[in-house]
């Protein structure tokens, strides 16, 4: 019977599950590099670019579900030659979805109460190096390679995340203080994968029910 019991009263599952976002939002995007472009599932030479050097510049993106999870991890898809970013900071949020990312392109919602998130696992490019700033953002450096992938893992430190910040910031080690690698400073972010890890989720009432049902009957017709 005990059994029994302790499968009845785990409808808590454990398991690692992508983040899909929603209203992506930005101070800034240069035409044609918008930041709807940074989620429409397509990895290409196209992305949020913002064609505006020495400039820091922000994105929010909602999650369409609340995010409960240890960790998250943020693949940084950079498909543009050389316009990899040189300085940026991940920050998230628990605030009502409706009081902010407001889906604009420019001049968009992006305030919320943000909480920067800190003590990262990177994994760069080959022949690239980072270094964690004071105020918790990520400075790149070494060779820029022609396209690169960012990897980047964080602990959450708060619950039921509905928004996620990425700001990009400008820093004297980079051309025209960046916040881009190339010549010109620019980025071009092609898209943006976030998954959880770790994250907790509820069977559907059915299923649960269905899964109820079967672990009784063979309790029964085992005695």
């Amino acid at each position: 019977m005990k059994y029994l019991l302790f499968f009845l009263f785990l409808p808590v599952l454990l398991y690692a599950a992508p983040v899909t976002l929603q209203n992506a939002t930005a101070t800034l995007s240069q035409p044609s590099y918008t930041i709807d472009k940074s989620i429409d599932g397509v990895i290409d030479a196209y992305g949020w670019a913002i064609n505006a050097i020495n400039t820091n510049q922000a994105a929010v993106w909602e999650t369409v579900s609340n995010v409960n999870a240890s960790t998250i991890q943020f693949t940084m898809h950079q498909m543009h030659p050389y316009h990899l970013i040189g300085r940026f900071l991940f920050s998230v949020t628990s605030d009502a979805r409706s009081t902010f990312a407001d889906g604009l392109i420019n001049n968009g919602d992006v305030s919320a109460t943000w909480s920067a998130l800190i003590n990262p696992t990177i994994t760069v490019p080959s022949g690239m190096g980072y270094t964690i700033l004071a105020d918790k953002s990520i400075l790149i450096s070494g060779t820029v390679p022609t396209t690169g992938v960012y990897y980047v893992e964080y602990s959450l430190p708060i619950a039921n995340i509905t928004g996620i910040r990425l700001d990009v910031l400008t820093d004297p080690s980079l051309p025209y203080n960046g916040p881009g690698m190339p010549s010109n400073g620019n980025i071009v972010l092609s898209e943006l994968v976030v998954d959880a890890n770790g994250t907790f989720a509820v069977p559907e009432p059915a299923s649960f029910l269905l899964l109820a049902f079967f672990i009784i009957f063979r309790y029964l017709y085992k005695k």
